[in-house]
């Protein structure tokens, strides 16, 4: 599914995060099923300080209050704007956290990598913050255009970007 991934990395917007709506969350790990209360200080942006390296979110529970006819056309009207300015298809959303003052996406797209592909990932067209899966991706052409995009923004700006993605069993850095 998709909700643990959002409570693993505080997914948000500039308008709100998942941990503006948690209350709780069930987790498992090798010693059994664990429930943890939200609190101040548990969540960052997108990170959260609660999760055993060895435990998975299972659960979690939110708490949401009705909206009034002009918040849902803001909503409306914002769920609208999203459509337009981020691809649709295949991909894992945002793959950089913004660096403060600046966007991962105006960073990348001004080294003028939108559009770069490897195997079957390239770089957005239309987001440059976000790599689609074209036609079969692999994970080696993923990692390859994530430390792409690294190398090219650190040389020419001096700015590490960080993944907001997870990656598992390789570094960032190319041997």
């Amino acid at each position: 599914g998709t909700v643990g991934g959002a409570v693993f990395m505080n997914a948000g917007t500039v308008n709100g995060a998942i941990c503006d709506f948690l209350e709780s969350v069930l987790l498992f790990g090798p010693s059994g099923p664990r429930m943890v209360t939200m609190e101040p200080g548990l969540y960052g942006y997108r990170q959260q300080s609660f999760l055993m390296p060895d435990e998975v979110i299972a659960e979690g529970a939110f708490h949401f209050t009705p909206v009034s006819e002009n918040q849902q056309e803001i909503y409306d009207h914002y769920i609208q704007r999203r459509k337009e300015k981020q691809p649709e298809g295949w991909c894992c959303g945002s793959v950089f956290k913004n660096p403060p003052g600046d966007h991962a996406g105006r960073l990348i797209e001004s080294c003028g990598l939108k559009g770069v592909r490897r195997g079957g990932a390239v770089i957005s067209p239309v987001h440059a913050n976000f790599i689609m899966n074209e036609h079969q991706a692999t994970y080696r052409d993923v990692l390859y255009l994530i430390r792409l995009i690294r190398r090219t923004v650190r040389d020419r700006y001096g700015i590490e970007l960080e993944p907001e993605v997870r990656i598992i069993g390789e570094t960032l850095d190319p041997d």
